[in-house]
């Protein structure tokens, strides 16, 4: 993918533009006009770098809703719904600590 080369430096964009007022941030033709200025032998096209843009930004502020503890937490509910799913279709597992 032409993107690979220039993807850290669309991460760290991203990243700067979080901690910035929203009018500052970056447009997805801003980052593919300073791609072609600041990563040397990187040539994506426009709409790879839009479409690129668009899913880190996604991803990011999907990992934004939480706080680190909240996603812990969701973590551990998951692990034990799985858990209690897998021992009521048959499959025992010695599981080290006890259902409420």
């Amino acid at each position: 993918m032409k993107i690979a080369p220039a993807a850290a430096f669309v991460d760290e964009v991203l990243s700067a533009d979080r901690k910035a007022p929203r009018k500052q941030h970056h447009t997805a033709k801003r980052i593919w006009e300073r791609i072609r200025l600041e990563v040397p032998g990187c040539t994506p096209a426009e709409r790879t770098v839009r479409q690129y843009v668009e899913l880190r930004k996604l991803w990011m502020a999907e990992f934004d809703v939480f706080s680190n503890d909240v996603l812990i937490e969701k973590q551990k509910e998951l692990v034990v719904s799985l858990l209690r799913s897998k021992l009521r279709i048959g499959c025992f597992w010695a599981v080290p600590f006890s259902f409420p």
